[in-house]
């Protein structure tokens, strides 16, 4: 989990490394000051940068790739119910995330975790379910109140999401934008939120980007050398 502004700093998951081909639920979070990453509901690592601003969004939001002109860093694998909060979430409240996606693994259960409703609620709720109910569709739709709606270009519609569908992406061409978002605003502080289900660890695969300006304010997660960071 990355932020820049000038120059990087980021917090990699020191401890584990994700496993190709399984589902893992994963967070990342800022509060102003120190950076934190969760991996299946435990902290992984964290990094106090100082004091700092995020920026307000007004480049382009990607999920599978970082996409600013052209696609670079693109994700292999499948990823379901991407949520973005403006505040940081504490451990507890990511430890009941995964907890509750462990139980309805079993299941297949609708989600009722991320319901885009309430104080708490994101913003930015994209649940991958298709709700055109078809297979030719580009939007991806956001169910949180703000309805930033994203585009799919290429990433397939698949049946077997964490929550009922998902979006697969080749590694390759595949990927989410949403342009210029004026929802999106993350100032102060931020929790990224995802299930992701990768084939391959191995390479440089961004699974989310937000590029304020185009090019010199970040955040991102993203999988580099079996790390997720």
């Amino acid at each position: 989990f990355i932020y820049q502004s000038g120059g990087w700093s980021s917090t990699g998951d020191n401890n584990i490394q994700p496993s190709a081909n399984t589902w893992h639920h994963i967070v990342g979070t800022d509060d102003g000051t120190t950076i934190r990453i969760y991996v299946d509901g435990i902290e992984r690592g964290s990094n106090n940068i100082g004091s700092h601003t995020i920026g307000t969004s007004s480049g382009i939001v990607s999920i599978g790739g970082k996409y600013v002109t052209s696609l670079s860093n693109p994700f292999g694998g499948a990823i379901d119910e991407v949520a973005i909060y403006n505040y940081a979430k504490n451990a507890q409240e990511i430890w009941q995330d995964a907890r509750g996606t462990q139980m309805r693994l079993r299941t297949q259960t609708t989600s009722s975790i991320l319901d885009g409703t309430g104080s708490d609620s994101p913003i930015g709720l994209w649940h991958f379910e298709n709700l055109d109910n078809d297979s030719t569709s580009t939007v991806v739709y956001d169910s949180s109140v703000y309805k930033n709606n994203g585009t799919r270009t290429n990433a397939k519609w698949e049946q077997n999401g964490v929550f009922g569908k998902c979006l697969s992406f080749d590694g390759s061409g595949d990927y989410v934008t949403l342009s210029d978002p004026a929802n999106v605003t993350l100032s102060n502080a931020v929790t990224i939120e995802a299930w992701i289900k990768p084939t391959s660890t191995t390479n440089y695969n961004l699974i989310y980007a937000d590029w304020y300006d185009g090019s010199n304010e970040a955040i991102h997660f993203s999988l580099r050398s079996g790390k997720l960071e």
